[in-house]
């Protein structure tokens, strides 16, 4: 593959190891650990499954034929980063600090890389890293930043960062063979990650694979249209189907016309989109050419209903294959350059990605499920003259064991506070008598993209037990009379021996991993919020305290309700500052516990009594909803107000005009009509109201599109794109840990400045399902 640099701001840096005094060329096995993203195990040829036919993966399959296929393998918790963050730790994710994506990776913490750095290993990550800190424990690394591109990428390393024109997987793999030539005489093992983004979505196959696949129908899966009749109500509630939550622009690359309106659809990701107008225009033109007749044959054929989603699987499935196909040739340069260099008979391969996927199967893609078709991950292992060839392993096994196994292959201790166990008894063909009858699972992304509500669960040989305990709801699964999980029998009173045998068990599992996660199911309204009725009004506040708000106010750590700030008096939510001397510039927010994207918001309010002593004059009869919000906890403890977008309530001081209604913006910009408006607040054109009276706003938020604000059923103020602004510090320190630039959805939170107010109803309506 022939690359051209771009203009970069720094090259390789190759830090000398810190290692222990080891003998001169080292005997040790070198590991080489070749991890995708998203890769299914139904998807590899040698797990058999729906499309071993086509024969997706000849050089992966090739692995498994000279080493070990582990067939029982799964996750702890199926989604990228939290998966990347127990493999390095070999700890669950409520021990290892990172739970869900979003978050930041405490990289100061143990992790077998480093171990293994400090043993003499020579160690290095190159590719996908996503946990948001930089890598630690690895002489050299150069990852992409987030989740990457698929062309022309940028990556990061300890210098700075650079863009390469060409292909990300055949990028990461120069890459890694590069990295693998200048260690070539260091006389140390080495291990090294080769982590690719493919086959992750927006799944954009390399140019020379856009056409492979043309002209076949790929088989579909028996559950392609499942309705979820028999599941509990999150299979029903989620947001990742094929049919309605796939974009048929931005996942699929058909061009936008009138009947497909890319901005619509839950759950979109414009990524591949944007990635598009980064191409040089020969790859955009080879694109465009490779796509664009079956997309005129879609327009021109006017797909409706099954049809249409039947279309959609087909396009995504063989460009989710044509990803992988990438992927497998990466595998076979790889091993063939091991061979090259006389490597091969000294280096463990092991192949793994970091979760399942669905490929159609119950009408999805995506992930996040303790269902089989997530859980499951694959992992294959070549090491000569130990795993036998051909060899498959039925050993539950998870991605918690790997840094033990690491760690074990290196000769090097386990530490005692890691949570697995090393696999490398199974790699020789052992059968230990005291291995693992259950694993253990616990997801916690909710509410976020695709809606999978939290959970967690065990799974024997033969069943599975989920709770999805916010929404107090169980499923119960006998696998071996049901593998695809469509009749949930926690009900069956058949089984109800098995189902208190298995809960006990899983109190066992959560009581030795030390979870002690917050499991409680959640009020009846939190709950109504997620299962809405058509048109519905849902209230956030419940009329008799603060549950489902956390209190932030400047000065003081999050849940610290200083001097009863906020308080429910009456069936009234009130601001008060009758504990207050001064006010001293605390200002108060309180901050609903789940964020939201399209919808109507209703409040009541008024405003009453003196403002408190101390407070700033424009904060007279002044108060707002922030919308677009930070998250409560992003906030840092000295911040006076959230990065967000401002529904500013203001009170007549009972002569002049002074609207309400208004709009203010810190830490962000909107535009009006076509021009970026950086002012920070912006008036309305509603009437003034006067005195204590009861005073109605509502504002209808759509996504990163309009926003109005309506006084008295009239529409005084209305803007579109919503966006961070570059200069703020806050907002800056937001797009540094991955919030993007454009705000399409994000907390609700009511202000405290100074002047007292109460609010009678605080309630929303969900737009769309």
């Amino acid at each position: 593959m022939s690359r051209r640099l771009l203009p970069l701001t720094c090259l390789f840096c190759l830090p000398a190891a810190v290692a222990l005094a080891q003998p001169a060329n080292d005997e040790r096995p070198n590991i080489l650990f070749v991890f995708t993203d998203d890769h299914a195990p139904h998807a590899i040829g040698a797990y058999g499954g729906l499309f071993a036919s086509v024969d997706p993966t000849p050089n992966i399959d090739q692995l498994a034929s000279e080493g070990m296929l582990f067939q029982s393998s799964f996750c702890t918790n199926s989604i990228c980063g939290p998966s990347r963050a127990v493999i390095l730790t070999g700890k669950h994710s409520h021990r290892n600090g990172f739970q869900h994506n979003g978050q930041r990776f405490d990289g100061s913490q143990q992790t077998f890389p480093k171990l293994l750095q400090g043993a003499g290993y020579r160690t290095a990550m190159i590719g996908k890293w996503h946990l948001s800190s930089d890598p630690e424990g690895f002489d050299h690394w150069e990852v992409l930043p987030g989740q990457g591109d698929y062309y022309n990428p940028v990556f990061l390393n300890a210098g700075g960062r650079r863009q390469i024109e060409g292909y990300c997987t055949d990028i990461v793999t120069d890459l890694a063979i590069d990295w693998l030539k200048s260690n070539a005489d260091s006389g140390e093992p080495f291990m090294l990650m080769c982590q690719q983004k493919a086959p992750h979505r927006n799944w954009m196959p390399a140019l020379r694979h856009l056409n492979l696949f043309d002209g076949e129908t790929l088989p579909e899966p028996p559950t392609l249209l499942d309705r979820w009749e028999d599941n509990a109500s999150p299979a029903r509630f989620q947001e990742m189907e094929i049919d309605r939550h796939m974009n048929i622009v931005h996942d699929l690359f058909v061009e936008p016309t009138d009947g497909w309106d890319p901005r619509t659809g839950n759950a979109s990701d414009t990524s591949g989109s944007r990635n598009l107008k980064k191409m040089t225009p020969e790859q955009r033109e080879a694109w465009t050419a490779a796509l664009g007749p079956e997309n005129a044959a879609l327009r021109e054929a006017e797909l409706e209903g099954e049809e249409l989603v039947r279309w959609k699987y087909q396009r995504y499935m063989k460009n989710y294959l044509r990803c992988i196909r990438g992927v497998d040739e990466s595998v076979g340069r790889l091993m063939a350059y091991l061979e090259e260099s006389g490597l091969a008979d000294n280096t463990i391969v092991i192949y793994s990605s970091d979760q399942g996927f669905y490929l159609g199967d119950h009408g999805w893609y995506d992930k996040r499920w303790m269902y089989e078709e997530s859980l499951g991950m694959p992992l294959i292992v070549k090491w000569p003259g130990v795993t036998e060839p051909g060899a498959r392993d039925t050993h539950l096994v998870q991605n918690l064991d790997y840094a033990e196994t690491f760690l074990d292959i290196a000769g090097v201790e386990i530490p005692d506070d890691m949570q697995g166990r090393s696999l490398v008894p199974l790699m020789r063909g052992e059968k230990p008598t005291d291995w693992r009858d259950a694993i253990y699972y616990h997801y916690y992304e909710y509410p976020s993209v695709h809606m999978v509500p939290r959970h967690y669960g065990i799974r024997t040989d033969r069943y599975k037990l989920m709770r999805f305990y916010r929404f107090g709801e169980w499923e119960f699964y006998d696998l071996e009379n049901d593998p695809d999980e469509l009749a949930n029998q926690y009900a069956n009173p058949d089984y109800r021996e098995t189902i208190t045998a298995l809960s006990e068990d899983l109190g066992a599992l959560r009581a030795r991993y030390g979870d002690d996660s917050d499991t409680r199911e959640m009020p009846a309204a939190w709950q109504a919020r997620f299962r809405p009725k058509k048109g519905e009004w849902l209230p956030l506040f419940n009329g008799k305290n603060l549950d489902g708000w956390t209190v932030k106010i400047t000065g003081h750590e999050l849940g610290d309700n200083y001097k009863d700030t906020f308080r429910v008096e009456n069936g009234l939510l009130r601001v008060t500052y009758d504990g207050y001397e001064r006010f001293d510039g605390k200002f108060g927010h309180l901050f609903f516990d789940a964020p939201f994207a399209s919808y109507k918001l209703r409040v009541e309010y008024r405003f009453v009594g003196e403002q408190c002593p101390g407070g700033p004059g424009w904060a007279f009869r002044n108060s707002g909803v922030m919308l677009h919000g930070q998250s409560a906890e992003s906030m840092t403890v000295d911040q006076e107000f959230p990065v967000s977008i401002e529904a500013q309530m203001l009170g007549g001081g009972g002569e002049g005009t002074r609207t309400t209604g208004n709009l203010c913006t810190p830490g962000t910009h909107v535009v009006f009509g076509d021009e970026l408006v950086k002012r920070h607040c912006t008036n309305s054109t509603s009437k003034t109201y006067h005195g204590d009276q009861w005073v109605t706003l509502e504002v209808e938020v759509r996504g990163g599109d309009v926003i109005r604000h309506v006084m008295d059923g009239e529409t005084v103020l209305e803007y579109h794109k919503p966006q961070l602004d570059e200069s703020d510090a806050d907002a800056q320190r937001l797009r540094a840990s991955g919030t993007r630039n454009m705000l399409r959805q994000g907390t609700i939170s009511l202000q405290a400045e100074s002047h007292p107010l109460e609010f009678r109803k605080v309630e929303i309506q969900l737009l769309g399902r």
